[in-house]
C-alpha cells in the first residue's frame, strides 16, 4: 500500500474536494493542531489521502465471476455437437410441426414432441426420429375420437411427406477413405504407365511382328486396322490399304499392337472351340462305329 500524503487544508477546501473526487477515494482526518504550534492565524485540519478499495469484496466477484464462467462452460460441453444428422432431423421436426394439423391437435396435449425432439437430439438417428413418430401418430390413431380421425390422417399424410427418406448420412471412416485415395493412386500409376509405354520407342523385331499379325488377321478385322492409322495415312478411297509401319507414330502403332493382339486372341478361341467340337463329332462317330462291328 502506498504511503498516505499528508497536507494541510482547510474547511473548505476538504468540503469542495470530497465533492470533486470519485466513489472510492475519501480524506482521512489525521490530528488536529494547534493553533500557536503551527503560529497561523486561522485554524486548519491535517488529513491523510488515500484510495480505499475493499479488497475482500473484489475478490468475492472475482471468485463469483470464475463460477459462473465455469458453470457455462460445463453448460456447454454437455450440450451434444450439431452434426449434419442433427440439423436434418431438426430441420425436419419444424416441417413436420408447420403443418396445421399438428396445431390443433398438439394444443389439446395429444403429442410429446418435446420428449421426441430431446431424445433425437441426444441421439442423433434419423431413423429412430421417424419410428417414434410414427408410433406416436398410430398410438392417436387407435385411441383418438371421430372428430379427430380426419387431422390425424391430413397429419399422416404430411408426416411421410416430410419423412419420406431420412437416411444417416455417415461420413466415410479414415480406412474407406485410405481405400478410395489407393485405388485414385493406382489408376492414375497405370495411366501414366500406359502414357509412358505408348510413347517408348517401337523396336525393329516389335514392328516385324505387328506386319505379320495383321497379315494373319482375317478381312473382318481390316477395318478397325483402317481406323486407327487413317489419321495418320493419306490415300484415297479406291486405293488398297496399304501403310508403312515405320512412319506411323509410336503411339498409333502401341493402339495398333492391342487392337491387333486382342482379335488374333478372339481368332485363337474360336480355332480351339471349333477343334474341340471336331473332336468331340469324331470321337462320338469312333465309339458308335465300334458298337455297331460288336454286335
Amino acid at each position: 500500500m502506498a504511503s498516505p500524503i499528508d497536507f494541510n487544508l482547510n474547511q473548505i477546501q476538504v468540503e469542495f474536494i470530497l465533492g470533486k473526487m470519485p466513489k472510492g477515494f475519501s480524506l482521512l482526518q489525521a490530528s488536529l493542531l494547534k493553533a500557536r504550534e503551527q503560529r497561523v492565524s486561522k485554524k486548519v485540519n491535517k488529513y491523510d489521502a488515500s484510495f480505499q478499495s475493499n479488497k475482500q469484496e473484489v475478490v468475492e466477484d472475482k471468485t463469483k465471476r470464475i463460477q459462473r464462467l465455469t458453470s457455462i462452460q460445463q453448460k456447454e460441453s454437455n450440450k451434444p455437437l450439431m452434426d449434419d444428422n442433427h440439423k436434418k432431423g431438426l430441420q425436419l421436426l419444424q416441417m413436420f410441426k408447420s403443418h396445421p394439423a399438428y396445431t390443433q391437435i398438439d394444443t389439446q396435449g395429444q403429442i410429446n414432441i418435446d420428449k421426441i425432439e430431446a431424445f433425437f437430439i441426444q441421439e442423433g438417428n434419423l431413423i429412430n426420429l421417424k419410428n417414434q413418430i410414427k408410433q406416436t401418430l398410430q398410438k392417436l390413431t387407435q385411441n383418438s375420437s371421430n372428430q379427430m380421425q380426419d387431422l390425424l390422417n391430413q397429419l399422416e399424410i404430411h408426416f411421410l411427406n416430410v419423412f419420406k427418406s431420412p437416411t444417416n448420412q455417415s461420413k466415410p471412416t479414415p480406412i474407406q477413405n485410405k481405400n478410395t485415395q489407393n485405388k485414385n493412386i493406382l489408376q492414375k500409376t497405370k495411366e501414366v504407365l500406359s502414357t509412358k509405354k505408348q510413347d517408348q520407342i517401337i523396336t525393329f523385331e516389335e514392328k516385324k511382328q505387328l506386319s505379320q499379325n495383321i497379315r494373319e488377321l482375317s478381312s473382318d478385322y481390316l477395318k478397325g486396322v483402317w481406323e486407327i492409322v487413317q489419321q495418320t495415312v493419306q490415300t484415297k478411297e479406291d486405293e488398297e490399304l496399304e501403310f508403312d509401319i515405320d512412319v506411323l507414330p509410336p503411339k498409333i502403332i502401341r493402339k495398333l499392337q492391342e487392337y491387333v493382339k486382342n482379335k488374333l486372341k478372339t481368332k485363337k478361341v474360336k480355332i480351339d472351340t471349333s477343334i474341340n467340337q471336331s473332336s468331340q463329332r469324331s470321337l462320338n462317330q469312333d465309339s458308335s462305329f465300334a458298337s455297331e462291328s460288336f454286335e
